[in-house]
């Protein structure tokens, strides 16, 4: 019954119009937006202030719990983005340690310079790409920090 009543209440806050009836079935008190019984009475809720506050302050809150919300998964995207770095970093330092590798294979003579000029650039080349993908998910980092301090500013 009192879930009932709060519907009806929260209907009036947001400025519906409905008619609301109140019947009797079965001995018991029954409301409905359409006349239940013969015997129906209009019932007349009034919205008074405290109401129409409560369901503001209940839609405050929950555009504050749906920023907290927005504000933690940026976050989690943040140590995503951190987690990629990492990644990246070992794959590239793996990467870089199997050319040094070879390069110290190289033999004190013509073919073995060439040889070792080519891992160079190779190395330049492998440093280079991971760079640039370090470079981009620092960028994506930056960008969600200032949407996350975006909402925390927000009232």
């Amino acid at each position: 019954m009192r879930p009932l009543i709060g519907m009806i209440l929260m209907v009036c806050a947001c400025g519906t119009q409905a008619g609301i009836y109140k019947c009797v079935v079965d001995g018991k008190t029954v409301f409905s937006q359409v006349p239940c019984a013969p015997d129906a009475e209009t019932v007349t809720v009034k919205t008074t202030p405290a109401n129409t506050g409560l369901a503001k302050e209940r839609a405050a809150k929950a555009a504050a719990t749906d920023r907290e919300i927005e504000i933690n998964q940026t976050e989690r995207e943040i140590r995503r983005c951190e987690n990629k770095i990492e990644g990246y970093e070992v794959a590239r330092d793996r990467e870089l340690a199997t050319l040094r590798a070879k390069k110290a294979l190289a033999n004190n003579n013509l073919a073995g310079a060439t040889w070792e000029g080519s891992i160079s650039e190779e190395m330049q080349a492998v440093a280079s790409k991971w760079q640039s993908r370090i470079d981009g998910e620092q960028r994506r980092i930056e960008a969600l920090r200032a949407k996350a301090d975006r909402l925390r500013a927000e009232p």
